[in-house]
């Protein structure tokens, strides 16, 4: 499998979580005796067999819903009086766990008191950031690139990180023989190659910056920019079609010149 690319579990690892599961949250025999007994209720008020798997999933999630259906759970309704009753719960909001009546039996996808740190997207990005300074970890080597847009710094990280992916697709474009994305590029050597030598310099500053700002090495290691190196009028020599229309011309040009 390519790096980042998901692999489904194996049978055995299968197995091997679920075991963990039973025995990390096995409980007490009057844990398990409550809920069969609640469950059992609710499958005999719905008129189910009696041993349907039962889950809860609050918010749209439909991708969440069929993988659950396709595993044999049957869905409550989240308004109905089976909210508290199931095996699984998946909900959008930390809030939609009622923690002190969880059963160790009953699997839920948020952790108490985690909301802000763990059970949220902004928190988990945070405390990922954070491991290469606490443990040297770098997030971007085991998980898909994440920023917080609401930071003015990520925001620009994202920005660069955008155009760098934009720089990058091109090269691999004409390494594939196909033509640029840039469709004024066609049947035109001259502007093809232009757009190609744009995004080789594109990539190589990108890098070599990274690189530099890592202690890895790189050409810029004296002179790496924490703002990042590529800025939006680079974007535009990869899309001169996308340039917006600026009835004053030096507007461009001034902006242009401050960006740099």
């Amino acid at each position: 499998a390519k790096r980042g690319e998901f692999v489904p579990p194996s049978p055995e690892q299968r197995l091997k979580a679920i075991k963990c599961i039973h025995e990390h949250f096995r409980g007490s025999e009057e844990d398990a005796r409550a809920l069969k007994a609640m469950l059992n209720s609710a499958r005999a008020r719905r008129g189910l067999a009696g041993d349907a798997k039962m889950a809860v999933v609050t918010g749209g999630n439909r991708a969440v819903k069929a993988s659950l259906e396709k595993c044999g759970f049957i869905l409550s309704d989240p308004d109905a009086d089976f909210l508290n009753v199931f095996q699984i719960k998946w909900a959008l909001a930390h809030a939609d766990i009622d923690f002190v009546a969880l059963l160790p039996q009953q699997i839920s996808n948020h952790y108490p008191n985690t909301a802000s740190e763990l059970g949220a997207k902004v928190g988990l990005h945070r405390n990922l950031r954070s491991l290469e300074w606490f443990d040297k970890a770098d997030m971007d080597e085991f998980l898909p690139r994440m920023f917080n847009c609401a930071n003015p710094w990520e925001m620009q990280d994202f920005v660069e990180d955008f155009i760098f992916t934009a720089a990058a697709i091109e090269v691999q474009r004409f390494e594939q023989g196909l033509l640029p994305t840039w469709k004024g590029a066609e049947g035109n050597e001259v502007s093809r190659r232009r757009v190609l030598a744009a995004a080789h310099m594109m990539c190589n500053k990108f890098l070599d910056n990274k690189m530099a700002l890592k202690g890895r090495g790189g050409k810029l290691r004296e002179e790496a920019v924490v703002e990042g190196v590529l800025v939006l009028r680079d974007y535009y020599r990869l899309r001169p079609d996308l340039l917006p229309p600026l009835r004053d011309k030096a507007r461009l040009e001034s902006g242009e010149k401050e960006a740099g």
